[in-house]
């Protein structure tokens, strides 16, 4: 009779450490869960940039087609045209090389980011998996529940 007391007590404080275990790996589920929303949130965010920048990519070359007919058209008025229409195009050139130099640094940044954040997020799914495991077997352990006579 003793000892099934004391097995029911240890029955209890087993299942009050797995009760507050429980408590704290939802604790856990619920911080990654709002980081997986910040991720998201940041994810979101990078691809509205990326959209931008492909629009003003977009309207730049839109305008860089303008500028050689414009430029032709007044040809035939200066004499010097030639010489202008030249050093506009090193110009232009030079900045769509730094726009794409800038872009390529953009999207390595961000391709660095997305490999760091997949990488937690990898740790945080072993590590969570890791967790449920341990509690499971810790829950196999146990023995069967004292049936009332």
């Amino acid at each position: 009779m003793e000892l099934n007391r004391r097995e029911l007590e240890l029955n209890r404080a087993a299942a009050e450490r797995n009760a507050h275990a429980f408590e704290r790996l939802m604790a856990t589920f619920d911080r990654h869960e709002r980081t997986s929303e910040r991720l998201m949130a940041t994810f979101d965010r990078h691809e509205r940039t990326s959209e931008r920048l492909m629009a003003a990519f977009d309207r730049h070359e839109k305008e860089f087609e303008r500028v050689p007919v414009a430029l032709d058209a007044q040809d035939a008025r200066v004499d010097d045209l030639g010489t202008f229409i030249r050093e506009m195009n090193l110009k232009s050139e030079k900045l769509f090389q730094e726009l794409f130099r800038r872009s390529d640094e953009v999207m390595v940044e961000h391709r660095r980011k997305t490999d760091t954040i997949l990488a937690q997020l990898k740790d945080v799914r072993e590590e969570s998996k890791a967790q449920t495991q341990a509690l499971l077997a810790a829950l196999d352990r146990l023995p069967p529940p004292a049936r009332a006579a």
